[in-house]
């Protein structure tokens, strides 16, 4: 998913994941990138903003050309890749 300025919410929290990996590529020029998740999906993400900041379930960073990794083990397992340049990731676990 690409968009230039703006908002992207990913509501996945009464999503049925299957086994193994799901992926999901996100890019913002500038604006946020949101992901709830559900309680029983592994996360494994590489995140990146430019100027801005990243919040991985609860471990925040930022300021200028910032990352964040996690690598999480799961049976269902979603992959992110998200880069924003000029706002903020947050990826969240939530419940349904």
């Amino acid at each position: 998913y690409e968009l230039g300025i703006g908002e992207l919410v990913f509501d996945l929290r009464s999503v049925e994941f299957p086994l193994g990996e799901t992926r999901l590529d996100v890019r913002v020029g500038a604006g946020r990138i949101r992901v709830l998740l559900p309680e029983d999906v592994a996360l494994r993400a590489v995140t990146d903003a430019r100027l801005g900041e990243i919040d991985l379930l609860g471990r925040r960073v930022e300021g200028w050309k910032v990352d964040e990794e996690i690598d999480e083990t799961g049976l269902r397992v979603l992959v992110v890749d998200a880069e924003v340049g000029i706002g903020e990731i947050q990826i969240e676990r939530g419940t349904r």
